[in-house]
């Protein structure tokens, strides 16, 4: 459970994710991106527990956020920064060497698309090329779980179809497990076998796409 005051975001939100690929979905308001930060530890649950590749959210959050990707729907770039740099930044924050971090940081832009605009200013990029270098700093420490938050969200359709290839590519040649929030459907059933649906905090339905 999560409250804020008198409002309830998760209310005693009992649920198990596989690995694999999961769909997050549910209308605006209904927890979703609640349920994402309480799982990274980045915010604090009110009551109950939860672990996240068997760790602990309450005090292993750190932990939990070296071994995970995480895409935040908001937007998260330095708009003075080149994209390079940006996503060089974000493995230093995880606790990568600088040389390591700067070599997964071209690797990573090349991955999602943007290795010819690597040395652009983020201030200078297109919403999709935003898109794309926010997944790009999810990606850089080669994290078991990536969670991707309304990753298609403002993109034109030749975006939103490179955003979601590459996340399938994530999924199915890297073997890692992606959980990804969205309220447009058919964005989940390209990428994702199973879907979890919250309603006002609850859980609503789980399970295979079919």
């Amino acid at each position: 459970t999560k409250s804020y005051g008198p409002h309830v975001a998760l209310d005693a939100l009992d649920i198990e994710i596989k690995s694999g690929a999961t769909g997050l979905l549910g209308p605006n308001g209904a927890g979703k991106s609640t349920f994402i930060k309480t799982i990274l530890g980045l915010i604090q649950i009110t009551s109950g527990d939860g672990h996240v590749l068997g760790l602990d959210i309450r005090t292993q959050g750190d932990q939990i956020r070296q071994r995970s990707g995480y895409m935040p729907e908001y937007d998260a770039l330095n708009p003075n920064m080149e994209a390079i740099h940006q996503v060089r930044y974000s493995g230093e924050l995880l606790g990568m060497n600088p040389t390591v971090a700067l070599n997964r940081a071209h690797q990573a832009l090349e991955y999602v698309g943007l290795g010819e605009q690597r040395y652009r200013q983020v201030s200078t990029f297109s919403t999709g090329m935003k898109q794309a270098t926010k997944l790009a700093c999810a990606l850089i420490h080669d994290p078991e779980l990536i969670i991707a938050d309304e990753p298609s969200n403002g993109l034109d359709a030749h975006a939103r179809n490179f955003m979601l290839n590459t996340l399938q590519t994530t999924v199915d040649s890297g073997q890692r497990s992606v959980l990804m929030a969205s309220h447009l459907m058919e964005d989940v059933e390209r990428v994702c076998s199973d879907i979890v649906l919250l309603h006002k905090g609850k859980l609503a339905a789980q399970g295979r796409i079919e």
